[in-house]
């Protein structure tokens, strides 16, 4: 239930970003969609922050889940297990982006398969599901719980937003881009939703909470002729996926910032062999570092979850500022990006006291570092 009210808040931002796109089908996302409606020169440059630290964060969080999972196999401190795999999925986006997308193709088709594994064998068994007591009784009246739930099960939501950003490399941007994102968030709710309530009939939620390695724990309970461990595998990858992509377009945008002298020139250096950003991939690995081997990942994952939302706020608005520019295009109704702007500020104003205060901090950063480097932009 949780994810699929997350998925209504997404859908309603999916369909704002189409309108957008099919209005500037420009390769350049909540950005230039910001800069078109308020004719600003920092608020674009905030929202990039906000993504960009959107994606460090998220970084941050797939590390702690990479160091749940890998516990199945070695008992090593979880720290230890964070730098490790921060440091590796670095290297990669430091090498270059061709070694990049065959990582991220590779862990992409593991990812589905397992997910699809959990559905087909928990869709299968279900019938011998001793469905748990304690599930049943927080089902019975999911109140204000429901909506937590999903201000932090919107995370699981996040890249829908990126297709924005191809959308010069599409042969016809404006039918083709919002066909993509209403299509990826249907998909993405199907899985997770079945995923959600698989779970939940194998496994009580007090258990899922507890465990480091949840879809492990459901496959063993599931009892399925497939050994957990495959499983294990299979979110070992998936996890790394999400890091590696998270990686690859945080640093890319810091590289962008400090191209437009919202961040220091020397971020905007580039290797001389591999033509990375260097400079910018150290930063993402330093703070990233700092954040999965220091925080944990509920708050982690909801300070994704606010930076994303506001992000979402600010198209949402957009939307509706642009209401008089002539297009060719379709409009929405004028209450759907209300609506939006409405949910995302309730699925913000729902989030915990730690992550507002984590994405709240990198925000008000955001703020500060726009103010004192507009000076230096070039005239």
């Amino acid at each position: 239930m949780a994810f699929l009210a997350a998925f209504v808040v997404a859908a309603l931002t999916g369909l704002s970003y189409s309108e957008l796109i099919a209005k500037f089908p420009k390769s350049a996302g909540a950005s230039y969609y910001v800069s078109k409606a308020f004719k600003s020169k920092k608020l674009p440059l905030l929202v990039g922050w906000f993504v960009a630290c959107g994606c460090i964060v998220s970084l941050a969080a797939a590390s702690r889940a990479f160091a749940g999972y890998s516990q199945q196999f070695i008992n090593i401190p979880d720290s230890l297990l964070v730098v490790l795999f921060i440091s590796v999925l670095s290297f990669i986006n430091f090498r270059g982006m061709s070694e990049s997308s065959f990582v991220n193709m590779f862990c992409t088709a593991l990812e589905a398969t397992g997910l699809l594994l959990i559905i087909v064998f928990g869709l299968y068994f279900l019938d011998s599901a001793d469905i748990p007591q304690a599930s049943l009784a927080a089902e019975a009246s999911p109140g204000w719980g429901l909506w937590i739930g999903a201000s932090l099960a919107f995370y699981a939501f996040m890249g829908f937003e990126d297709l924005a950003n191809v959308a010069e490399e599409a042969k016809n941007p404006q039918k083709h881009i919002p066909i993509a994102i209403m299509c990826s968030l249907v998909v993405a709710a199907l899985f997770y939703t079945l995923i959600g309530w698989i779970s939940t009939e194998f496994v009580s939620t007090e258990d899922l909470v507890k465990s480091s390695a949840p879809l492990v724990l459901v496959m063993q309970k599931i009892n399925a002729p497939l050994s957990p461990t495959v499983i294990a595998v299979i979110s070992l990858f998936a996890v790394a996926n999400t890091a590696l992509l998270n990686g690859i377009t945080g640093s890319r945008l810091l590289y962008g910032m400090a191209e437009e002298n919202l961040l220091p020139a020397k971020i905007f250096a580039v290797h001389e062999k591999n033509k990375t950003p260097h400079v910018a991939i150290g930063i993402v690995f330093i703070i990233a570092i700092l954040l999965g081997v220091f925080s944990n990942i509920e708050v982690l994952a909801g300070a994704t979850s606010l930076l994303l939302l506001l992000t979402f706020c600010m198209v949402h608005i957009s939307v509706i500022r642009l209401r008089k520019v002539e297009t060719k295009s379709f409009q929405l109704p004028i209450f759907i990006p209300i609506i939006g702007v409405s949910t995302c500020l309730f699925l913000i104003a729902l989030l915990p006291r730690e992550q507002h205060m984590m994405g709240g901090g990198v925000a008000l950063m955001g703020l500060v570092l726009v103010t004192f480097y507009q000076k230096k932009r070039a005239p």
